[in-house]
């Protein structure tokens, strides 16, 4: 027969080694959940954001091409640019209005 003073001592060390078990499974879900977040915020704020000016930047060359320029744009050369800039920059402050990235 094994003494009681022995089997509580094996019931305090089993509870001991449990104990650990279950701070490892709480860091786990703590840095799992941690992890998400920073997943999360680098999409929203960098990679998002990036992917909308791109698509912007292409959706604004698009529309200096398909304009019918010279209705717009007249005089000398440096107006004309002038003119192509005001283009371009309206479109693509006009998309990135319309995605949400500026008020």
């Amino acid at each position: 027969m094994i003494p009681s003073s022995h089997s509580n001592k094996l019931g305090v060390m089993e509870q001991t080694k449990k104990e650990p078990l279950k701070k490892n499974k709480l860091n786990r879900v703590v840095y799992f959940v941690l992890f998400i977040i920073v997943i999360w915020w680098f999409y929203w704020f960098q990679f998002r954001p990036a992917q909308i000016r791109k698509k912007c930047a292409l959706q604004a060359d698009k529309a200096v091409k398909d304009i019918p320029v010279d209705s717009f744009c007249k005089s000398t050369t440096e107006t004309y640019f002038k003119c192509l800039n005001t283009i371009y920059d309206t479109a693509y402050e006009l998309c990135l209005k319309r995605k949400g990235l500026i008020k």
